[in-house]
């Protein structure tokens, strides 16, 4: 299945954790946690066209519309609990996938605004320096990548569906909550998003909520990598679990908190321990 990596697959998996990469990223972002996530947890990544083997397939640059196809991948994979998680522009997606199926057991968003701050752009309009520059405020694309032209043009190709997509995406406001357990992570020193905004995405859902706050920028999922799989091991262990009694007022002091200036993250919600 072009759409879904597994790595690797688990004949005795009891859930499925579907992961959405960032902006210009692949599946293979996700290999690695598979050595650091219990055995009874399979791991999908999702490979969106446009990178990787699916190099010769044109990005999407719909928003809705990738979330279309990849509901309809995800849609054979009903015979376990399944948990998306979206990193970035992974976010959005894993959100507007989770609304095009039946509920999943949870949604764990990372490194992005809520919708109501969702907010349009114009790099994708812009010249090959702007997108330069994006990529090198987030600083997750290998320079040796850049400095090869014929990767170079491949990937900028791809940054620029990929901000397209993000830029013009416009979410319904008024859209029916979720019902399920929603977690917000992000990096504390992230540029891009800003705790309250993260802590909004109570709103999406009638279920509880949780806020997550590591130390690091918007791609804290590499230096925290050990603690952000902890708190991933935490949630995915379901219904009992510490994850699903926190409230969404909870997380709001949480992102007060670090708005002041204070990192010291009341008991419970924080992912840096």
């Amino acid at each position: 299945m072009s759409w879904l990596h597994r790595y690797p697959p688990r004949r005795d998996a009891r859930l499925r954790l579907v992961c959405f990469p960032h902006a210009g990223g692949s599946a293979a972002a996700y290999r690695s946690w598979s050595v650091g996530l219990p055995e009874w947890v399979e791991i999908l990544g999702v490979q969106y066209p446009g990178r990787a083997e699916r190099l010769g397939e044109p990005a999407r640059t719909s928003l809705p519309g990738l979330a279309d196809e990849i509901a309809e991948a995800l849609r054979g994979l009903a015979d376990l609990p399944y948990v998306l998680f979206g990193h970035s522009m992974g976010a959005a997606i894993a959100y507007e996938t989770a609304r095009r199926l039946p509920e999943p057991a949870h949604l764990v968003v990372s490194g992005r605004e809520a919708p109501r701050h969702s907010r349009h752009g114009t790099i994708h309009l812009g010249s090959e320096a702007d997108l330069l520059a994006a990529l090198d405020r987030f600083g997750a694309t290998p320079p040796e990548l850049l400095a090869d032209p014929e990767m170079r043009e491949l990937l900028l190709g791809v940054i620029a569906a990929d901000c397209e997509l993000i830029e013009t995406y416009a979410p319904d406001l008024a859209a029916t909550p979720l019902r399920c357990p929603v977690t917000a992570l992000l990096g504390d020193a992230d540029p891009g998003v800003t705790p309250r905004e993260a802590a909004d995405w109570a709103a999406i859902t009638s279920g509880p909520f949780r806020l997550n706050a590591f130390p690091g920028d918007h791609f804290f999922l590499l230096a925290q990598r050990d603690a952000v799989l902890r708190t991933m091991t935490d949630l995915l262990a379901g219904p009992g679990s510490q994850t699903d009694t926190r409230s969404a007022p909870a997380a709001r002091e949480t992102a007060d908190r670090l708005c002041s200036g204070d990192q010291t993250v009341p008991q419970g919600l924080g992912g840096s321990s």
